[in-house]
Formats: C-alpha cells, structure tokens, sequence
C-alpha cells in the first residue's frame, strides 16, 4: 500500500489566528448575580465606566488594566477588567470574570 504525503503550510500568524478564534468560540458564561456586560462603555473614560460598573452591579470591583497586557485567567464573580489604553479610555468590553 503506497503512502501519501501531504504538504502542511504552518505559519506562525495562522497559529495566532487560530488561538485567538478558539478563544472567543470557548468563551465560558459565568453563573454570577447581576449585569456581567458592559458593551456600551467601550469608548468612554475609564474612570467613569468604573464607578458605571460598580453602580450596575454591587457584586464586582472594576479593575483598570493597560490594554494589552497579562490578567490572571481565574473567572470570578467579583471581579469586572476594565481594558483602557494611554488616553484612559475603555477598548474593550467589560465583562464579569
């Protein structure tokens, strides 16, 4: 029986591409009270979208974190990371976890 061998073209931005498709397909939904979503801050300061937060739902702490950088990948109920970048502005929706 004679084999095949077939080319695979692997590249290092196809890697990444595909990690970061598998990261928003696994997205985990968290059983926790209250609001867990914030779309509609992306865009404002930070600091307002904090105390937003906070007031929307008395179970979580918002935690400003530089955009682009290392969070614990634990998901909590109290906790809600608020990405901001430079300007102190919101870039990406905040979700409990």
């Amino acid at each position: 029986m004679a084999g095949f061998i077939i080319p695979l073209l692997v590249t290092k931005s196809s890697i990444n591409l595909t990690f970061r498709e598998l990261r928003i397909e696994k997205r985990i939904e968290l059983d926790c009270p209250g609001k867990k979503a914030w779309p509609e801050l992306v865009g404002i300061d930070a600091n307002c979208a904090a105390v937003i937060i906070e007031k929307e739902n008395k179970h979580v702490k918002a935690i400003m974190m530089e955009d682009g950088k290392l969070v614990p990948r634990d998901l909590r109920c109290n906790r809600v990371w608020v990405f901001v970048d430079k300007n102190n502005v919101v870039t990406k929706i905040p979700r409990v976890g």
